[in-house]
């Protein structure tokens, strides 16, 4: 093991408080399908159900390897790990998404209804941090609906040159709902039905689908 190299264990909230995600010019395209989407949700359900406090068994996210080099122009450069983290990404997006309209649904005259929300709202708050870079005042207008992060602040950078459709996920992590996604994502010319749309939005709407079902 080169002695540059630094294993260490992190939790998932701690991973994604880093204020980049880079993908490098030479990674291979997203490429994750239905299964391995089906399997993470999957497995972050079962740990769920089977969580012991006392145990403090852990889910295991998956090794990841980063270049995190100080001064230089992207301090964290993401080498191993690029399917998990973009994945994940577009699951906190899919929350997200399902949390507003959760929170949409509920009478705000009953008392439980408005604990719930207050508790969707707690995460919604830590989503928004994990996917963006913003302020403590952004985050709590964003609650509010006062305010909406902008490209610049997006974690996710992709250079990659197999990425044909990289800003796909800049249109996918800053739409409001499902209809605006679809109406700004790309659709590509003579495909049919689904075929149209990049691997980005098409695991968007599978997950999300998974979220809504479970």
């Amino acid at each position: 093991m080169r002695n540059d190299i630094q294993p260490a264990l992190q939790t998932i909230k701690s991973y994604f408080e880093k204020s980049e995600f880079y993908i490098p010019t030479y990674q291979r395209p997203y490429a994750w399908q239905v299964p391995q989407c089906e399997q993470l949700i999957e497995d972050i359900n079962l740990h769920m159900e089977n969580f012991d406090d006392s145990s403090q068994d852990n889910y295991f996210f998956g090794a990841v390897l980063i270049a995190q080099e100080s001064g230089e122009e992207h301090e964290v450069t993401l080498i191993d790990g690029q399917q998990r983290t973009t994945t994940f990404m577009l699951l906190l997006k899919a929350i997200l998404l399902k949390i507003d309209k959760e929170v949409e649904l509920q009478p705000t005259l009953d008392t439980d209804a408005r604990r719930l929300v207050k508790r969707l709202n707690g995460l919604k708050e830590q989503i928004v941090t994990m996917l963006f870079n913003v302020s403590d005042d952004e985050k709590d207008d964003f609650v509010d609906g006062l305010y909406y992060p902008s490209d610049d602040r997006i974690k996710y950078l992709n250079h990659s040159i197999s990425e044909k459709y990289a800003s796909e996920m800049t249109t996918i992590l800053l739409g409001k709902d499902l209809v605006s996604i679809k109406d700004g994502v790309h659709q590509i010319y003579r495909r049919q039905k689904d075929n149209r749309y990049t691997n980005f939005y098409k695991k968007t709407l599978d997950i999300f689908t998974i979220c809504v079902t479970n």
